[in-house]
């Protein structure tokens, strides 16, 4: 039991809301200090004078801050951490959930958390002289299950969950507990005008099949504040606690990475499946329901193969002859090798898209060369700029006269540079199929397409080395699969492709990559990459003509160590719950 007595706290969107109920419910169990941080148009003066009254002075301040500013977001810890002699407790709450300004959404849901995180790390972490402490990030139940009405929340919930979890793990090394919790629908201003909230172009594809949130029960803020203390008090490090329909809190169970995979049809019709799940901290009765339920999904796959394989097959091919693709990224690396492999199989014409300083002439050169005049055009664009990004989009399609697959496949693994990687591996990726989406989708006159969002293993699993890169992985697979439960309405097929290590330029000086920070509390325990076999380029893009093929929509797909894809299970959140 994690004693709170006399510890110092900051929260941040404290000054309504949870944030409050926050800071109110840890005062009165014997906080110490706690630091009320948001906005100066937010009603912090009048909370801090409120929580005064009821205990006693000094005891809380109001501190004015713009968390999406760093420079803000910095001089605000340091005062904070200056003004009570120390910090033992940090809650990342603030957020906001409004798909039309989704820009902002990820800069306050993640880069804000991820900020807020790293300072805490630096300043409690005993790897740099502190004494250890928490870190609780806020989520949600939309970063455990993806939803049609809030993709690009759930994007930015997803990024927080694989983040925190993979900070999580350095908690050897730096005595920094970090746990997430993940409220349901809750009775705060994040859900008023709700339908408004919910982006424009997803809005117009739902039509009538959007909730009426006025109508759905919500649980109280209280409720959520009483799991939030005993989150903090009893939570394990690295603990994903959901609390939701104002019942108890519940802990999630994550299966490892390798009991997810169901490897593709012919493992499915020959193998012998081993129903095990690992868990060392579970009942024996939870363990046995979830290897009945692995099991009965398993079967009911390969019995669904085994009726319907040869035929399933030739009817849902799809087929890209004389299609017209566009490829971020494409200049090299895995994205030129799936422009080689689809104009190899029949594509019409692929758009190269990439940085105006990239080989992307040569690269377009030489794929004429191999496949004939006008296969290819190259497109010089940075993805992370707007205006550059839809004005290329549209000179795509006026080129071709249309367009039948985008592929999301630029970016970046430099986690000392992490807001630029969160911008291309995230908002461009976002950007990027909300323009195909409103282009393909049949609810806006469109014919249909497939939008290939390129994600990676370490968007499925949390990783120590990459917090930052995980992170914006995990958005593209929440993002994806939100956008995938629309194909109903608009014809446009979305998947996802999870590569592993693969030989290309985004390896190369792993160590260099990773967050400094991170990299001082790992000290020498850090993988030589050099020495880890890296699967070919070939053989990922071998698979990327497999998922455009074959691959279901909302597939996730891992291709790793040159072995064959597999496809990757997502059990509900609600079958992984743990009582506490």
């Amino acid at each position: 039991m994690y004693d709170i007595k006399n510890k110092t706290v900051m929260i941040t969107g404290a000054a309504a809301g949870l944030g409050y109920k926050y800071a109110e419910i840890l005062l009165r169990n014997g906080a110490k200090n706690v630091a009320v941080v948001d906005l100066s148009t937010s009603n912090g003066q009048n909370v801090v004078a409120t929580l005064e009254n009821e205990f006693g002075k000094s005891r809380v301040i109001f501190v004015v801050c713009d968390v999406t500013k760093a420079d803000d977001f910095e001089k605000t810890f340091k005062k904070i951490v200056d003004t009570f002699k120390g910090l033992d407790i940090l809650i990342n709450n603030a957020g906001i959930f409004n798909d039309n300004y989704w820009e902002k959404t990820i800069d306050l849901n993640v880069k804000a958390v991820i900020r807020g995180s790293m300072l805490a790390f630096d300043y409690m972490g005993k790897h740099k002289g502190g004494k250890g402490g928490l870190i609780v990030n806020v989520a949600s139940i939309a970063g455990l299950e993806p939803n049609p009405y809030l993709a690009m929340y759930c994007a930015s919930k997803y990024a927080v969950l694989g983040f925190s979890q993979s900070l999580a793990k350095l908690y050897n090394k730096t005595g920094v507990r970090v746990v997430i919790m993940c409220p349901g629908t809750t009775g705060t201003a994040l859900l008023e005008n709700f339908r408004d909230k919910i982006c424009d172009s997803i809005r117009v594809a739902l039509g009538s099949d959007i909730p009426d949130m006025e109508k759905i029960l919500k649980q109280t803020t209280d409720h959520v504040a009483f799991a939030m203390l005993d989150l903090i008090q009893k939570g394990k490090n690295g603990a994903v606690w959901v609390v939701n329909h104002g019942k108890p809190p519940n802990v999630v169970h994550f299966p490892p990475f390798s009991e997810r995979l169901l490897i593709n049809y012919h493992h499915l019709l020959h193998s012998n499946v081993i129903y095990k799940i690992n868990c060392k901290n579970c009942d024996a009765s939870y363990v046995d329901k979830t290897e009945r339920l692995l099991k009965t999904r398993i079967n009911k796959h390969r019995n669904h193969v085994n009726r319907n394989t040869i035929q399933h097959s030739i009817n849902t091919m799809y087929d890209i002859k004389n299609k017209t693709v566009m490829i971020t990224g494409a200049a090299a690396g895995l994205g030129y090798k799936y422009t080689e492999i689809l104009l190899r199989n029949g594509v019409k014409s692929v758009a190269v898209v990439d940085l105006p300083t990239s080989n992307g002439q040569n690269a377009v050169a030489t794929l004429e060369n191999k496949f004939g005049k006008g296969c290819a055009i190259f497109v010089a664009c940075d993805v992370t700029k707007a205006d550059e990004f839809e004005k290329i989009f549209k000179k795509i399609v006026d080129t071709f006269k249309g367009l039948d697959i985008l592929i999301n496949n630029a970016g970046i693994f430099n986690d000392i540079y992490w807001e630029k990687t969160i911008d291309i591996n995230v908002k461009a990726v976002i950007r990027g199929s909300m323009l195909a989406f409103d282009y393909m989708g049949k609810h806006k006159g469109g014919k249909g397409g497939l939008i290939v969002n390129a994600a990676s293993v370490v968007g499925l699993e949390p990783n120590p080395y990459l917090a930052m890169y995980c992170a914006s992985k995990y958005a593209i697979v929440g993002f994806s699969r939100s956008l995938a439960n629309i194909y109903n309405k608009t014809g446009v097929r979305v998947v996802i492709m999870c590569p592993g290590v693969t030989g290309t330029a985004l390896v190369e000086d792993f160590r260099d990559r990773i967050n400094d920070s991170i990299r001082a509390a790992l000290g020498s325990d850090i993988p030589e990459l050099d020495k880890i076999s890296n699967q070919t380029t070939d053989h990922v893009a071998l698979a990327m003509l497999d998922l455009i093929q074959k691959g279901k929509n909302g597939a996730a797909w891992v291709v790793k160590d040159n072995e064959s894809p597999c496809t990757m299970d997502f059990p509900s959140y609600l079958e992984r719950l743990l009582p506490i």
